[in-house]
Protein backbone atom coordinates (compact mmCIF):
# COMPACT_ATOMS: atom_id res chain seq x y z
CA UNK A 1 0.00 0.00 0.00
CA UNK A 2 2.85 2.39 0.74
CA UNK A 3 4.14 1.90 -2.80
CA UNK A 4 0.75 2.72 -4.30
CA UNK A 5 0.42 5.85 -2.17
CA UNK A 6 3.89 7.05 -3.20
CA UNK A 7 3.04 6.40 -6.85
CA UNK A 8 -0.17 8.43 -6.53
CA UNK A 9 1.69 11.31 -4.90
CA UNK A 10 4.24 11.18 -7.71
CA UNK A 11 1.57 11.47 -10.41
CA UNK A 12 -0.86 9.40 -12.45
CA UNK A 13 0.86 6.17 -13.53
CA UNK A 14 -0.33 2.79 -14.71
CA UNK A 15 0.17 -0.13 -12.33
CA UNK A 16 2.89 -1.69 -14.48
CA UNK A 17 4.94 1.52 -14.17
CA UNK A 18 4.82 1.80 -10.37
CA UNK A 19 8.00 -0.20 -9.72
CA UNK A 20 10.10 1.55 -12.34
CA UNK A 21 8.87 5.02 -11.39
CA UNK A 22 9.63 4.53 -7.70
CA UNK A 23 13.08 3.19 -8.57
CA UNK A 24 13.79 6.22 -10.78
CA UNK A 25 12.73 8.55 -7.97
CA UNK A 26 14.88 6.77 -5.39
CA UNK A 27 11.87 5.96 -3.23
CA UNK A 28 12.63 2.31 -2.49
CA UNK A 29 14.52 3.20 0.74
CA UNK A 30 11.18 4.52 2.03
CA UNK A 31 9.68 1.05 1.66
CA UNK A 32 10.61 -2.26 3.26
CA UNK A 33 14.19 -3.43 2.85
CA UNK A 34 14.95 -5.91 0.09
CA UNK A 35 12.11 -4.73 -2.14
CA UNK A 36 12.94 -4.79 -5.85
CA UNK A 37 11.38 -3.16 -8.88
CA UNK A 38 10.13 -6.47 -10.26
CA UNK A 39 8.32 -7.16 -7.00
CA UNK A 40 5.93 -4.28 -7.66
CA UNK A 41 4.42 -5.72 -10.81
CA UNK A 42 0.89 -4.96 -11.97
CA UNK A 43 -0.41 -8.45 -11.10
CA UNK A 44 0.63 -8.17 -7.48
CA UNK A 45 -0.58 -4.60 -7.12
CA UNK A 46 -3.88 -5.56 -8.73
CA UNK A 47 -4.34 -8.35 -6.19
CA UNK A 48 -3.70 -5.85 -3.40
CA UNK A 49 -6.39 -3.52 -4.76
CA UNK A 50 -8.84 -6.41 -5.09
CA UNK A 51 -8.21 -7.44 -1.48
CA UNK A 52 -8.67 -3.84 -0.32
CA UNK A 53 -11.99 -3.58 -2.14
CA UNK A 54 -13.17 -6.92 -0.75
CA UNK A 55 -12.46 -5.61 2.76
CA UNK A 56 -14.89 -2.72 2.01
CA UNK A 57 -12.95 0.34 0.95
CA UNK A 58 -15.31 2.76 2.73
CA UNK A 59 -14.79 1.03 6.08
CA UNK A 60 -11.01 0.95 5.65
CA UNK A 61 -10.99 4.62 4.66
CA UNK A 62 -13.23 5.52 7.60
CA UNK A 63 -11.03 3.66 10.08
CA UNK A 64 -7.93 5.48 8.84
CA UNK A 65 -9.72 8.84 9.01
CA UNK A 66 -10.99 8.24 12.55
CA UNK A 67 -7.48 7.30 13.65
CA UNK A 68 -6.10 10.53 12.16
CA UNK A 69 -8.75 12.57 14.00
CA UNK A 70 -7.74 10.90 17.25
CA UNK A 71 -3.98 11.30 16.79
CA UNK A 72 -4.08 14.94 15.69
CA UNK A 73 -7.06 15.97 17.88
CA UNK A 74 -8.95 17.49 14.94
CA UNK A 75 -12.45 18.76 15.66
CA UNK A 76 -15.14 18.14 13.05
CA UNK A 77 -18.13 20.40 13.84
CA UNK A 78 -18.83 21.03 10.16
CA UNK A 79 -18.29 18.57 7.34
CA UNK A 80 -17.88 19.45 3.66
CA UNK A 81 -19.07 17.01 0.96
CA UNK A 82 -18.63 17.29 -2.80
CA UNK A 83 -18.52 15.11 -5.90
CA UNK A 84 -16.47 14.85 -9.07
CA UNK A 85 -16.26 12.49 -12.01
CA UNK A 86 -13.32 10.26 -12.94
CA UNK A 87 -13.05 9.50 -16.68
CA UNK A 88 -11.99 6.00 -17.65
CA UNK A 89 -10.14 4.91 -20.76
CA UNK A 90 -10.44 1.53 -22.42
CA UNK A 91 -13.25 -1.00 -22.73
CA UNK A 92 -15.56 -1.68 -19.80
CA UNK A 93 -18.38 -4.20 -19.84
CA UNK A 94 -21.92 -2.94 -19.33
CA UNK A 95 -22.81 -5.53 -16.69
CA UNK A 96 -26.48 -5.00 -15.96
CA UNK A 97 -27.60 -5.37 -12.35
CA UNK A 98 -30.74 -7.31 -11.64
CA UNK A 99 -33.21 -5.71 -9.27
CA UNK A 100 -35.78 -8.49 -9.36
CA UNK A 101 -37.03 -10.33 -6.30
CA UNK A 102 -35.36 -13.59 -7.38
CA UNK A 103 -31.92 -12.06 -7.60
CA UNK A 104 -29.53 -13.03 -4.85
CA UNK A 105 -27.87 -10.40 -2.72
CA UNK A 106 -24.18 -9.93 -3.57
CA UNK A 107 -21.74 -11.69 -1.26
CA UNK A 108 -19.47 -8.65 -0.98
CA UNK A 109 -19.24 -4.98 -1.93
CA UNK A 110 -20.69 -4.18 -5.35
CA UNK A 111 -18.20 -2.26 -7.54
CA UNK A 112 -19.37 0.90 -9.29
CA UNK A 113 -20.36 0.52 -12.91
CA UNK A 114 -18.46 2.62 -15.45
CA UNK A 115 -21.08 4.38 -17.57
CA UNK A 116 -21.65 7.44 -19.66
CA UNK A 117 -22.92 10.49 -17.80
CA UNK A 118 -22.41 14.20 -17.27
CA UNK A 119 -18.65 14.70 -17.12
CA UNK A 120 -17.38 17.54 -14.94
CA UNK A 121 -14.14 17.81 -16.93
CA UNK A 122 -15.68 17.75 -20.40
CA UNK A 123 -15.05 14.10 -21.33
CA UNK A 124 -18.62 13.14 -22.20
CA UNK A 125 -17.28 10.67 -24.78
CA UNK A 126 -15.69 8.53 -22.05
CA UNK A 127 -17.24 6.28 -19.47
CA UNK A 128 -16.76 7.38 -15.89
CA UNK A 129 -17.48 6.79 -12.22
CA UNK A 130 -18.69 9.35 -9.69
CA UNK A 131 -16.40 10.06 -6.73
CA UNK A 132 -18.02 11.39 -3.56
CA UNK A 133 -15.65 12.82 -0.96
CA UNK A 134 -16.21 14.45 2.41
CA UNK A 135 -13.61 16.46 4.35
CA UNK A 136 -13.39 18.15 7.73
CA UNK A 137 -13.72 21.92 8.05
CA UNK A 138 -10.48 21.99 10.05
CA UNK A 139 -7.59 21.08 7.79
CA UNK A 140 -9.63 19.52 4.98
CA UNK A 141 -8.96 16.00 6.24
CA UNK A 142 -10.73 13.39 4.05
CA UNK A 143 -13.20 11.51 6.24
CA UNK A 144 -15.58 9.74 3.87
CA UNK A 145 -15.15 8.26 0.42
CA UNK A 146 -17.71 6.78 -1.93
CA UNK A 147 -17.57 5.67 -5.55
CA UNK A 148 -20.86 5.48 -7.47
CA UNK A 149 -22.00 4.35 -10.90
CA UNK A 150 -20.94 6.64 -13.73
CA UNK A 151 -24.47 7.80 -14.58
CA UNK A 152 -25.35 8.68 -10.97
CA UNK A 153 -26.65 12.23 -10.58
CA UNK A 154 -24.70 14.18 -7.98
CA UNK A 155 -27.97 15.80 -6.87
CA UNK A 156 -28.95 12.48 -5.25
CA UNK A 157 -25.65 12.18 -3.38
CA UNK A 158 -26.11 14.53 -0.33
CA UNK A 159 -28.60 12.25 1.53
CA UNK A 160 -26.34 9.25 0.91
CA UNK A 161 -23.30 11.22 2.12
CA UNK A 162 -25.11 12.28 5.30
CA UNK A 163 -26.07 8.69 6.11
CA UNK A 164 -22.49 7.50 5.57
CA UNK A 165 -21.15 10.31 7.75
CA UNK A 166 -23.52 9.45 10.57
CA UNK A 167 -22.39 5.83 10.35
CA UNK A 168 -18.83 6.95 11.23
CA UNK A 169 -20.03 8.01 14.68
CA UNK A 170 -18.06 11.25 14.74
CA UNK A 171 -18.38 13.31 17.92
CA UNK A 172 -19.32 16.96 17.98
CA UNK A 173 -20.72 17.11 14.43
CA UNK A 174 -23.16 19.99 14.05
CA UNK A 175 -23.87 19.74 10.34
CA UNK A 176 -22.65 19.93 6.78
CA UNK A 177 -21.66 22.76 4.43
CA UNK A 178 -22.44 22.03 0.78
CA UNK A 179 -23.19 23.68 -2.53
CA UNK A 180 -26.62 24.09 -4.10
CA UNK A 181 -26.94 20.38 -4.93
CA UNK A 182 -27.70 19.80 -1.25
CA UNK A 183 -30.85 21.91 -1.37
CA UNK A 184 -33.63 19.43 -2.09
CA UNK A 185 -36.68 18.14 -0.26
CA UNK A 186 -35.09 14.83 0.74
CA UNK A 187 -31.90 16.39 2.11
CA UNK A 188 -33.89 18.89 4.17
CA UNK A 189 -36.13 16.13 5.50
CA UNK A 190 -33.17 13.93 6.40
CA UNK A 191 -31.47 16.78 8.27
CA UNK A 192 -34.63 17.32 10.30
CA UNK A 193 -34.94 13.61 11.03
CA UNK A 194 -31.30 13.14 12.04
CA UNK A 195 -31.02 16.54 13.77
CA UNK A 196 -28.15 17.59 11.50
CA UNK A 197 -27.47 21.22 10.59
CA UNK A 198 -27.17 22.32 6.98
CA UNK A 199 -25.59 25.36 5.34
CA UNK A 200 -26.05 25.46 1.59
CA UNK A 201 -26.84 27.62 -1.40
CA UNK A 202 -30.42 27.85 -2.60
CA UNK A 203 -30.69 27.39 -6.39
CA UNK A 204 -31.99 30.30 -8.44
CA UNK A 205 -34.89 28.19 -9.68
CA UNK A 206 -36.38 27.80 -6.20
CA UNK A 207 -39.46 29.89 -5.49
CA UNK A 208 -38.28 30.66 -1.95
CA UNK A 209 -35.10 32.23 -3.28
CA UNK A 210 -36.97 34.35 -5.78
CA UNK A 211 -39.36 35.50 -3.06
CA UNK A 212 -36.53 36.40 -0.69
CA UNK A 213 -34.56 38.18 -3.41
CA UNK A 214 -37.60 40.39 -4.01
CA UNK A 215 -37.97 40.85 -0.25
CA UNK A 216 -34.31 41.82 0.12
CA UNK A 217 -34.46 44.56 -2.50
CA UNK A 218 -37.33 46.18 -0.60
CA UNK A 219 -35.46 46.43 2.70
CA UNK A 220 -33.47 49.35 3.96
CA UNK A 221 -30.02 49.00 5.49
CA UNK A 222 -29.51 45.48 6.82
CA UNK A 223 -27.50 44.76 10.01
CA UNK A 224 -23.75 44.24 9.57
CA UNK A 225 -22.90 40.55 9.89
CA UNK A 226 -19.23 40.43 8.97
CA UNK A 227 -16.45 42.79 7.92
CA UNK A 228 -13.01 41.95 6.57
CA UNK A 229 -10.14 44.16 5.36
CA UNK A 230 -9.74 44.66 1.63
CA UNK A 231 -7.40 42.34 -0.20
CA UNK A 232 -5.17 45.29 -1.08
CA UNK A 233 -4.43 48.63 0.60
CA UNK A 234 -6.49 50.45 -2.01
CA UNK A 235 -9.51 48.16 -1.70
CA UNK A 236 -12.28 49.17 0.66
CA UNK A 237 -13.26 46.82 3.51
CA UNK A 238 -15.45 43.90 2.50
CA UNK A 239 -18.77 43.91 4.26
CA UNK A 240 -21.69 41.53 4.51
CA UNK A 241 -25.04 42.78 5.72
CA UNK A 242 -27.93 40.45 6.30
CA UNK A 243 -30.94 39.33 8.21
CA UNK A 244 -32.43 35.97 9.11
CA UNK A 245 -35.99 35.12 8.17
CA UNK A 246 -38.23 32.09 8.56
CA UNK A 247 -40.05 30.54 5.64
CA UNK A 248 -42.10 27.37 5.31
CA UNK A 249 -40.85 25.06 2.56
CA UNK A 250 -41.53 21.49 1.53
CA UNK A 251 -39.35 18.70 2.95
CA UNK A 252 -39.49 14.97 2.31
CA UNK A 253 -39.15 12.42 5.12
CA UNK A 254 -37.85 8.87 4.87
CA UNK A 255 -41.37 7.42 4.68
CA UNK A 256 -42.04 9.47 1.55
CA UNK A 257 -44.22 11.98 3.35
CA UNK A 258 -43.89 15.58 2.11
CA UNK A 259 -44.66 18.33 4.62
CA UNK A 260 -44.26 22.08 5.04
CA UNK A 261 -41.68 22.94 7.72
CA UNK A 262 -40.42 26.30 8.98
CA UNK A 263 -36.72 26.72 8.19
CA UNK A 264 -34.27 29.52 8.89
CA UNK A 265 -32.98 31.41 5.84
CA UNK A 266 -30.29 34.10 5.88
CA UNK A 267 -30.59 36.94 3.37
CA UNK A 268 -27.15 38.50 2.86
CA UNK A 269 -25.97 41.54 0.93
CA UNK A 270 -22.30 41.61 -0.03
CA UNK A 271 -20.58 44.76 -1.23
CA UNK A 272 -18.13 42.75 -3.37
CA UNK A 273 -20.02 40.38 -5.64
CA UNK A 274 -23.58 41.61 -5.82
CA UNK A 275 -23.59 40.95 -9.56
CA UNK A 276 -23.21 37.25 -8.76
CA UNK A 277 -25.75 37.15 -5.92
CA UNK A 278 -26.48 33.72 -4.52
CA UNK A 279 -28.85 32.36 -1.91
CA UNK A 280 -27.83 30.72 1.32
CA UNK A 281 -29.90 28.74 3.74
CA UNK A 282 -28.87 28.00 7.30
CA UNK A 283 -30.74 25.09 8.83
CA UNK A 284 -30.28 23.56 12.23
CA UNK A 285 -32.78 20.76 12.44
CA UNK A 286 -32.62 20.59 16.24
CA UNK A 287 -34.59 23.75 16.80
CA UNK A 288 -35.26 25.74 13.65
CA UNK A 289 -38.62 24.14 12.95
CA UNK A 290 -39.74 24.54 16.57
CA UNK A 291 -38.25 27.76 17.93
CA UNK A 292 -36.46 29.39 15.00
CA UNK A 293 -36.35 32.93 16.38
CA UNK A 294 -34.92 31.94 19.75
CA UNK A 295 -32.45 29.64 17.99
CA UNK A 296 -31.17 32.44 15.77
CA UNK A 297 -30.69 34.77 18.73
CA UNK A 298 -28.52 32.16 20.42
CA UNK A 299 -26.47 31.31 17.34
CA UNK A 300 -26.08 34.88 16.05
CA UNK A 301 -24.15 34.80 12.77
CA UNK A 302 -21.93 31.85 13.60
CA UNK A 303 -23.08 29.67 10.66
CA UNK A 304 -21.71 32.20 8.20
CA UNK A 305 -18.21 31.54 9.45
CA UNK A 306 -18.43 28.10 7.96
CA UNK A 307 -19.54 29.24 4.49
CA UNK A 308 -17.54 30.56 1.62
CA UNK A 309 -19.25 33.93 1.26
CA UNK A 310 -18.83 35.58 -2.16
CA UNK A 311 -18.57 39.32 -2.23
CA UNK A 312 -19.05 42.25 -4.61
CA UNK A 313 -18.83 46.03 -4.85
CA UNK A 314 -22.09 47.02 -6.50
CA UNK A 315 -25.78 46.85 -5.71
CA UNK A 316 -27.50 44.67 -3.14
CA UNK A 317 -27.99 41.00 -3.82
CA UNK A 318 -30.05 38.64 -1.71
CA UNK A 319 -28.92 35.38 -0.31
CA UNK A 320 -31.36 33.02 1.27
Amino acid sequence: MEALILAILDGHHALYKVGSRLEERGMFPLLQSGLERTTLNDSRLGQILDALFAANLNRVFGAVALRALEVYAIRTPWLHPDTTTIPLYGAYEEAARTDGQDSQAPAGPVPPRPAYGHSKDGHDELKQVLLSLGVSSDGGLPLRLGVRDGHTSDSTEPPVAIEEWLALGLEGVRGIVADSKAYCKRTLGLCLEKRVGLITLVPRTCAVRQELEAWGTQQGALPLLLEKPGRTRQESPRQWHGQSVVRRVEVEYSDGRVALEALRFVVVHSNQLAQQGCCKVSLDSKECAIEPLQFWQRRSVEPLRHCSIPSDESHRSSRC
